[in-house]
């Protein structure tokens, strides 16, 4: 089996890169939406139990509603993102340091701490946060 060049080898990295950027985009729109809408429906339950408004309590759950697909999406996004995450550290692990593509490795660093922190839920770190939420 014929060997990549580096070339090539850098060009599959460039391209798992922009695909780790496009899933950190849309976790962050993801998270924000579940924390908005979560608010959005505390704020609406809320008013529906003062004001004894049956109406309230059901665009509450239409809300919630909302909320459980956002986190659904959330969650795979979240298992997409860690693949792409493990071909990237495996493409970086194999090449090893590079002078020539520095500035692509400094970049694969860059997105990976980046997808680390945005891979979990605001407030709700760790494995079940989606559920908590």
């Amino acid at each position: 089996m014929p060997q990549d060049s580096s070339t090539e080898r850098y060009g599959r990295l460039a391209h798992f890169l922009s695909r780790l950027s496009e899933v950190n985009r849309r976790l962050r729109i993801a998270s924000l939406s579940i924390v908005l809408l979560t608010v959005a429906k505390l704020v609406m339950t809320l008013f529906g139990l003062l004001f004894r408004g049956l109406d309230f309590i059901l665009t509450a759950f239409v809300i919630f509603t909302i909320v459980s697909l956002a986190g659904i999406l959330f969650d795979q996004l979240k298992r997409q993102g860690v693949s792409v995450f493990e071909a990237i550290s495996d493409e970086l692990e194999r090449r090893g340091p590079s002078v020539e593509y520095e500035s692509l490795q400094m970049e694969a660093r860059y997105l990976l701490r980046s997808f680390s922190r945005s891979s979990d839920l605001p407030l709700v770190p760790g494995k079940f946060g989606v559920a908590l939420w």
